[in-house]
């Protein structure tokens, strides 16, 4: 069942936050059966976007054209890290001037404002540079063509090559489009009820540069130039139906704006920096992580603690995978740590010790220290060792708590005991024996009688014979083995069962090889490859 856990995001976490197959890296703590892993979230590359602002150059734009550049730079502010914004501006000039359909530079600020090169505040520098330092073209009355200025940039062949050498208009990326003026367009093509132009020199540049031009021309050119990559047109005019005295809807620009889809962001009413917040989305939003699968299994689920760059967050516990509530934003370092507890799921299916609890009536020598046992019989017990190695023995043994086991080698009697640490190789052991709470086994080799043992891993179970009930997380080979046995695990990688039978408990098994025996499967476990086999796999009663 899913148990949920209260944790608290950071106020920097809940605004940038925004979930993989990572091998997570296990670091051991000062209880022996507590860990933690990290796992730090990718980065991915974000889309590229190209964001063009054409603007109107007239004076009636001197008073508005700071709060402008102001809702523009809190536009900026919010180009998220690791984006691939490149910012140009272009100027509504008609075809007498030598600006028209190229970009535009102020001063010495670039040509071409990236993301890539420049911080978010470097950016906003620039672009209040070029949007407040401009020169007009009194031949367009005095800069009122943006669509005109637009189009020769796109279709002119030597002006469209000049802005594509300045990574601008870059073949694999998004383009949004921003039109900013104050009056419409001197191309326009003004709606039904509205008067028609009658400004001498406006009539002049129309007759100049409008024909044939049209809003649906000129998306249809940017569409061509974009292909399959995003095109977003806005603007920033007004949108009626009420304009301030000496001011003029802006159409023309809402035209292609319609016909686009658009954002028309209206400079009287509207919060320009909001309004662009659709070109923001052009970038793409950090996708994050919030699902993360722990290194180990048997889980204390009251001990979890889950932190994303050092603050605790909320999150729940399933199974092995712990899933934050808030995605950890990419770049992040996320820490999970918990202890695990060594009780066996699957007791029932283990009943290899019908005599267990005669070892708690024993008394153990408190000690904690390395201890060798060689070449020694009788009955032998032990509290809390660093090191054990255990060879040549006969008796009964107990030890409480051991750090590490070197080896057992040539031991029979009845043996038990609890392992906090790895142990290095179990070989030709007999009588019974029961190994509790270890972490990480090599080997068991030649292993006869009745043998337990409840690990986190095991290398490789070979050789043996008997009844066995051994339980680990992953369990790397079974090989040669007689009698029967019972696997608990959540993955084996390969097995033989020669004869006997083999009962495996909720493990995928990678691969059964040479087996003339009995394999049964339960709780879900589950083959994946199969060779030379003779025997029986499948579901037991």
């Amino acid at each position: 069942m899913e148990k949920f856990f209260r944790y608290r995001y950071s106020l920097l976490q809940l605004i940038f936050c925004v979930a993989f197959n990572i091998a997570p890296m296990s670091l051991a703590t000062a209880a022996d059966n507590c860990t933690a892993d990290t796992f730090q979230v990718p980065i991915s590359k974000a889309p590229a976007v190209d964001v063009l602002f054409v603007i109107e150059t007239s004076s009636s734009m001197s008073d508005i054209r700071q709060k402008i550049s102001s809702g523009i730079a809190g536009f900026v502010s919010k180009l998220p890290l690791n984006s691939d914004f490149n910012i140009a501006v272009m100027l509504s000039h008609g075809s007498t001037s030598n600006l028209s359909g190229k970009l535009y530079q102020a001063g010495s600020e670039p040509l071409v404002l990236k993301s890539s090169q420049l911080t978010n505040a470097q950016i906003q520098t620039s672009l209040a540079n070029k949007l407040q330092q401009m020169s007009t073209d009194f031949a367009a009355e005095p800069g009122e063509e943006g669509l005109f200025s637009l189009y020769n940039g796109v279709s002119n062949p030597a002006l469209l090559s000049e802005i594509q050498a300045a990574g601008f208009l870059r073949p694999q990326a998004a383009l949004s489009v921003v039109f900013i003026a104050d009056r419409r367009d001197i191309c326009a093509v003004t709606p039904p009820g509205v008067p028609e132009e009658t400004d001498p020199a406006k009539l002049a540049a129309r007759f100049r540069d409008c024909e044939g031009l049209t809003a649906a021309g000129l998306l249809s050119r940017l569409s061509l130039l974009k292909g399959t990559n995003p095109l977003l047109v806005s603007g920033i005019v007004y949108t009626g139906p009420s304009v301030p005295v000496g001011k003029e809807i802006g159409y023309g620009y809402t035209d292609v704006i319609r016909l686009n889809g658009g954002n028309a962001i209206d400079i009287g009413q509207d919060n320009i920096g909001g309004g662009l917040s659709p070109v923001i989305a052009l970038g793409g939003q950090a996708s994050g992580q919030n699902t993360f699968t722990l290194s180990h299994t048997n889980i204390d689920a009251t001990t979890l603690k889950v932190t994303v760059n050092g603050q605790d967050v909320l999150f729940t516990y399933d199974s092995s995978k712990v899933t934050t509530l808030l995605a950890a934003p990419e770049g992040a370092s996320v820490v999970v740590s918990y202890c695990t507890n060594y009780e066996n799921p699957y007791v029932d299916d283990c009943k290899v010790f019908e005599n267990a609890d005669q070892w708690e009536s024993w008394t153990p020598t408190p000690s904690l220290m390395d201890l060798e046992i060689k070449n020694k019989s009788g009955n032998i017990s032990e509290g809390a060792v660093r090191n054990l190695l255990v060879q040549n023995r006969s008796g009964r043994l107990r030890v409480d708590s051991a750090m590490a086991v070197s080896s057992i080698l040539s031991v029979s009697g009845d043996n038990y005991l609890r392992v906090t640490g790895d142990i290095g190789v179990i070989n030709d052991v007999g009588g019974s024996f029961r190994i509790d709470k270890s972490r990480n086994v090599s080997a068991v080799l030649n292993s006869q009688g009745t043998f337990q043992l409840n690990a986190e891993t095991l290398g490789s179970y070979t050789n043996a014979s008997g009844n066995a009930c051994i339980r680990a997380g992953l369990i790397g080979k079974i090989q040669s083995i007689n009698g029967t046995k019972t696997f608990i695990a959540s993955e084996i990688n390969e097995i033989s069962v020669e004869k006997g039978t083999a009962h495996v408990y909720g493990a995928v098994i990678k691969s059964v090889l040479d087996t003339a025996g009995t394999i049964c499967l339960h709780n879900g476990a589950k083959v994946l490859n199969t060779s030379h086999v003779s025997g029986f796999i499948g579901i037991c009663p």
